[in-house]
């Protein structure tokens, strides 16, 4: 999976993702993180979801808006397949302090509970991190101590 920042609109982090072999347009679902480091690494952002810009089927954008200043942003991909892309973007004080625009408005459908869970923000994100922290520290853990019952052995 390929996945290009393509900058910011009004501090909302706008991306592409595309297939690797072919270039196409993902046209499914994406699940994705939005991450944003300051340049003096004193201010994180996020995680945020990459949302699909009803505007525009090909790109994907954050319902929330960086504040002004220098980030380092990465975007991590996980479905339908694993993509990633990091790069520096700036958001000048006149656009964070003006009212950013409203996020990407909703689907012409009506909305149903799958679509408002995707659409909405959540904290998901960090607890899926978590929770995969907490699984390979517990695989890591069932790893050395059948190592050292084997070595034992010998």
């Amino acid at each position: 999976m390929a996945v290009d920042i393509t900058g910011h609109d009004h501090g909302r982090v706008a991306t592409r993702v595309t297939w690797e072999n072919d270039k196409d347009f993902v046209d499914e679902r994406v699940a994705a993180t939005v991450n944003a480091v300051s340049a003096d690494g004193r201010r994180t952002e996020g995680p945020w979801m990459l949302v699909r810009d009803p505007s525009d089927k090909k790109r994907f954008t954050t319902a929330e808006a960086l504040p002004p200043g220098r980030w380092k942003v990465s975007v991590e991909v996980g479905h339908p397949a694993l993509g990633r892309d990091e790069e520096d973007i700036t958001v000048a004080a006149t656009e964070g302090t003006k009212t950013p625009p409203p996020p990407p408005a909703a689907a012409s459908h009506p909305p149903t509970a799958t679509t408002e869970a995707a659409e909405a923000p959540s904290r998901l994100p960090s607890t899926a991190v978590a929770a995969g922290g907490v699984l390979l520290t517990g695989g890591a853990a069932a790893v050395l101590i059948v190592r050292n019952k084997r070595r034992g052995r010998t």
